[in-house]
């Protein structure tokens, strides 16, 4: 079975991706945006909690809210770049560059000296490094802004990066790179990213020869690439006034100089999918089906009939289609999933199963069924405005906070998403047909271009070799691959 942590974080992405979400103060019984418009009436609008913006000589933008509801200020400094602008030949750099911005010492104290600052002021700094961006966060008493901030300071214009701790965190990564073999749920997720993307930029698997190559020079180095005012945005929301905002983030960030530049594109991914079925045998009492497909970059102009697409599919919870099928109807799952995941450059379409292992088989063939159905039929005008009423909802009421909002403005810019993308979104759901999402289904997914990937026994295995010879399964034609795993995928030949 799926670890909790996995399966949650490959849901994780797909919301990522959709980024929906800001609050306003709305009446719950108002109906849906699409039947407002329906009835001419004008639909319901939201009003964020608008930030105050200014930008220092050095290109970092601020955005402030004060909110004094509670004697606190929090924050969070966003930087663009990420793991897919590491060197090829220096994996996982970024990420532990991430990690021990903070952990690993600043400005002029040790990282237990640090540690012990952050406890005496009831404050907390973190850091991290994503594939696309970073962030440093803060929190504190109001009254210890400036302190907190000139720390905030420190991690990101001194960073020690001390051994000792880049020695403790690559431990802990190498301890988590021996135990991807335990977890089927990471087994088919690093199987199929690799087997769709080979080893062009989505497609690199960090090994342990990567962290052990890992040395303080590299960190160093990547610090200097990525860590940049150019572009990085900085939201600040509590009981601090604009005066003292502008006053210490000022003296705190004068020394940081401006690169004049953001970072170079991203190379793009060239290829596609070839159509196979991957078998890796693992001694589980339950078998993990991940089918998956090279998706798409996000904010294509369908996008969103591609979120209606989603929660009616295989990402609305129990009203789906794949788990109203796949669990309730046959009783043939524990958990399932499917989405379109866009992404920056390239995305992934995924179906994810959890099933018993003689199961497997009827598992890959009724969720190649359910996808099909949806290319081949609309959906009913009911189940079109149920979904247009959840996805509106959702957008409504997920942030409710000052600091929410302000942070989600700060993602919107870093992200580059259009500046009116809140603005627009209700209109352009309620605008969504049946038809769109019908030709979300038939131009977005090929039934003729899946990596099917299946971790379990060999009663699993059996399984699936079952079902794709059994006319007319919709994968009879892909050829088989045994692989094996250990760190990474191996496809025999």
């Amino acid at each position: 079975m799926i670890s909790n942590r996995r399966f949650l974080s490959i849901v994780f992405f797909a919301v990522v991706g959709t980024l929906i979400g800001c609050t306003p103060t709305v009446d719950r019984t108002i109906p849906p945006a699409s039947v407002m418009l329906q009835q001419g009436l004008d639909p319901i609008r939201y009003r964020p909690h608008a930030a105050e913006e200014w930008t220092l000589p050095n290109g970092l933008t601020v955005l402030y809210r004060y909110d004094p509801e509670l004697p606190l200020v929090m924050g969070t400094l966003n930087l663009r770049g990420g793991g897919l602008w590491g060197l090829p030949d220096e994996r996982g750099v970024i990420s532990a560059m991430g990690s021990q911005l903070r952990l690993g010492g600043a400005g002029e104290l040790s990282p237990e000296q640090f540690d012990l600052e952050m406890e005496r002021l009831s404050a907390g700094v973190a850091t991290s490094f994503g594939v696309e961006s970073g962030s440093i966060s803060f929190s504190g008493l109001s009254t210890d802004f400036k302190t907190i901030v000139d720390r905030v300071a420190d991690v990101t214009l001194r960073p020690q990066f001390n051994e000792a701790r880049l020695n403790l965190w690559k431990g802990q990564a190498l301890e988590g790179i021996a135990r991807r073999k335990d977890d089927p749920g990471t087994v088919a997720d690093i199987s199929s990213n690799h087997i769709l993307y080979g080893e062009q930029l989505y497609g690199r698997i960090l090994s342990s020869i990567d962290i052990k190559e890992i040395e303080r020079i590299d960190l160093l180095r990547a610090h200097r690439r990525i860590v940049r005012p150019d572009g990085a945005i900085l939201a600040i929301t509590g009981a601090v006034s604009r005066v003292e905002v502008e006053s210490v983030v000022a003296d705190a960030f004068r020394d940081w100089q401006p690169r004049g530049a953001l970072l170079d594109p991203i190379l793009p991914f060239t290829g596609e999918t070839q159509p196979g079925v991957y078998l890796i045998e693992a001694p589980l009492s339950q078998a993990t089906v991940m089918i998956a497909q090279v998706g798409i970059e996000r904010l294509t102009p369908d996008y969103a009939a591609i979120e209606c697409f989603n929660s009616i599919f295989g990402a609305g919870g129990f009203g789906s289609k794949l788990i109203r099928r796949i669990r309730s109807d046959l009783g043939l799952a524990y958990s399932t999933y499917g989405a379109v995941m866009p992404a920056l450059g390239r995305g992934r379409n995924l179906i994810l199963v959890q099933t018993k292992s003689a199961s497997a088989g009827k598992a890959v063939e009724e969720s190649l069924r359910s996808l099909a159905q949806m290319q081949l039929e609309e959906i009913s005008p009911q189940e079109l405005e149920e979904t247009k009423r959840s996805i509106e909802n959702s957008f409504l009421f997920r942030f409710d906070s000052i600091a929410e909002s302000v942070q989600r403005e700060a993602t919107i810019r870093l992200l580059n998403y259009p500046r009116d993308y809140d603005l627009t979104y209700l209109d352009k759901i309620a605008a969504v047909s049946a038809a769109d999402i019908q030709k979300v289904a038939q131009t977005r997914w090929s039934l003729d271009h899946l990596a099917i990937v299946v971790v379990g026994d060999a009663q699993a295995l059996k399984s699936v070799r079952s079902a794709r010879a059994d006319p007319p399964s919709l994968f009879a034609n892909f050829p088989v691959h045994r692989a094996s795993f250990d760190e990474m995928v191996r496809v025999a030949r």
